[in-house]
């Protein structure tokens, strides 16, 4: 495999405190530049390895350090994690809506655990889009909120 080297681009902007009263000015961020210190295929990589192939933080930190050569701090690592939740949420929250809109749906759970609690994976798919959710109940309320309070098409289930 050929070696991997990140791509680095460095941004700087002025800066300055005023001799007088201590106010510090600076410079507007330029337009269309990220303001986290690390771009969106960092960010990506870091949900990939932590969300999908459930690597713990610092199993993340050592693989991108060691296979791209980005060093990273546990922290940066949540921060990148929160980041990811905030920017699919809307996405998540459309193919929600879309689901309690269609005419016909395939529900299902599993159980599993979530750390040291029994939880469930709870499933809603349409011919077009599927969402997942992990929650610590199998109750009603759950299947509810998968489908809406008022789905009025036709619920497909293993019962």
């Amino acid at each position: 495999m050929p070696p991997l080297k990140p791509v680095v681009t460095e941004y700087q902007w002025h800066q300055l405190a005023c001799p007088a009263c201590g106010e510090i000015t600076r410079a507007p961020w330029p337009a269309g530049v990220p303001s986290g210190t690390y771009g969106p295929r960092v960010q990506a990589t870091v949900a990939l390895y932590t969300g999908s192939y459930h690597l713990s933080k610092r199993t993340t930190q050592q693989a991108l350090a060691e296979v791209f050569g980005v060093p990273m701090s546990v922290g940066t690592i949540s921060q990148l994690e929160q980041a990811t939740t905030e920017a699919v949420a809307a996405p998540v929250e459309e193919a929600r809506t879309y689901v309690h809109a269609q005419a016909v749906a395939h529900r299902d759970e599993t159980s599993g655990r979530q750390g040291d609690k029994r939880a469930w994976l709870w499933g809603a798919v349409t011919s077009w889009v599927t969402v997942f959710v992990v929650r610590l109940s199998r109750g009603g309320q759950v299947a509810r909120e998968r489908l809406g309070e008022r789905f009025a098409g036709i619920l497909v289930t293993d019962r």
